[in-house]
């Protein structure tokens, strides 16, 4: 059984020339792009930086909670767009034109489309303008 080596950061940066570490196989450079909307799959978390697109007005909804405000807002990004459903005090947060950061948001299909949620795990970063 052989064990891998474990580099330090200045023997990558002695490799910087190479996309991978000739030793132990791990990338050097830049971090990898992440997925965008694009890579979006029904029934998962997701984590994505987007662009506000627009925000729909707040509306009242009846929920088997009792009732509740919801407001839709519409994400992109390079590779496509995206609902991200905002509840309660999230409906006031977002406007167009904004950058946005999500972190372990629900992903799930609604009438046929995609659309992002966040639970109580999530969370959501305005990095700004």
């Amino acid at each position: 059984m052989s064990e891998q080596s474990g580099n330090t950061a200045s023997e990558h940066a002695n490799n910087a020339e190479r996309t991978t570490c000739p030793t132990c196989g791990r990338p050097i450079g830049a971090a990898p792009a992440a997925p965008g909307i694009a890579a979006l799959r029904a029934n998962s978390e997701a984590s994505l930086e987007a662009t506000v697109a627009s925000v729909g007005p707040t509306r009242e909804v009846v929920t088997s909670r009792g009732p509740a405000e919801v407001a839709d807002a519409v994400l992109q990004d390079a590779s496509g767009t995206v609902k991200l459903v905002l509840w309660g005090p999230q409906t006031t947060k977002l406007q167009a034109g904004q950058r946005v950061r999500l972190a372990g948001a629900w992903v799930k299909e609604y009438r046929g489309r995609l659309q992002l949620s966040l639970g109580s795990a999530a969370s959501m970063v305005v990095l700004g303008p």
